[in-house]
C-alpha cells in the first residue's frame, strides 16, 4: 500500500487561476510586441488595430501574475498541513482470526465501521482497544507525534494490519493525503505490557 504523502487536490482559485491569468498576460504581451513591429498598413487592419494594452502594461501584467503564481507555488511547498478533511481505516484480521470466522472488509472504513469490525471479534472498546476521534476539522500537528489509539495484546492477536488514510488541508487550500501503517514494526509476540492510556 502506498504510504508516501502526496497532494491530491489543489485549490483551483489560488493555483490554476493564477497560471491561467499569467498565460493570458503572456498572450497579450506577445500580441502587443507583434503589433508594434508590423507595417502601418497591416497594423490598421483587423485584428491588429485592437489596442487592449500597451507593451509596458502587458509586461507589468506578465510579471505580476507570474510572480504571484510562483509565490503561491513556493508557499505551497513550505506550508504544513494542519486540519484534517477526512480519515479512513483499512483493517486486515490475522490468519487465526480469519480461521475463527473473521472477515477482513477489504475497503476503506469510517472510524465507526472500523470500531464495529474490531468489536465483532468480542473485543471491548476501552478495555481491549481505543481510538481518538479524528473527524473533519481535527487539528493534526506536523511538528510532533500524534497518538490516535491503542490495541491490547489480545486485540493484536486478532488484528494483523491496520492502516489509516488521512487527508488534510493546508493554509494554501491544497489537500494532502497519506496512508500510514499503524501496525508496522510492532512486537509480535508482544514483549511489553499494554499501556493503560490512550497513546
Amino acid at each position: 500500500m502506498e504510504t508516501e504523502q502526496r497532494v491530491v487536490n489543489r485549490n483551483w482559485l489560488f493555483s490554476r487561476l493564477l497560471w491561467v491569468l499569467a498565460a493570458v498576460a503572456v498572450i497579450l504581451l506577445a500580441f502587443c510586441l507583434v503589433r508594434e513591429n508590423l507595417p502601418d498598413h497591416v497594423a490598421r487592419s483587423w485584428p491588429w488595430r485592437l489596442r487592449l494594452l500597451d507593451t509596458g502594461s502587458a509586461l507589468t501584467a506578465v510579471l505580476g501574475t507570474g510572480g504571484a503564481a510562483l509565490a503561491r507555488a513556493q508557499y505551497a511547498q513550505t506550508v504544513r498541513p494542519a486540519l484534517s478533511s477526512s480519515v479512513a481505516y483499512w483493517i486486515v484480521f490475522s490468519p487465526a482470526a480469519i480461521a475463527a470466522g473473521a472477515v477482513s472488509p477489504g475497503r476503506w472504513l469510517s472510524q465507526e465501521e472500523m470500531v464495529a469490525a474490531i468489536k465483532s471479534r468480542q473485543l471491548a472498546k476501552g478495555d481491549d482497544f481505543d481510538f481518538k476521534h479524528l473527524g473533519r476539522g481535527a487539528f493534526i500537528s506536523a511538528d510532533r507525534m500524534t497518538g490516535i489509539g491503542w490495541l491490547s495484546e489480545r486485540a493484536m492477536q486478532e488484528v494483523q494490519d491496520l492502516f489509516v488514510e488521512v487527508r488534510v488541508l493546508d493554509r494554501a487550500g491544497d489537500t494532502h493525503e497519506r496512508v500510514m501503517p499503524l501496525m508496522k514494526n510492532i512486537d509480535r509476540p508482544l514483549r511489553h505490557p499494554t499501556p493503560p492510556f490512550l497513546v
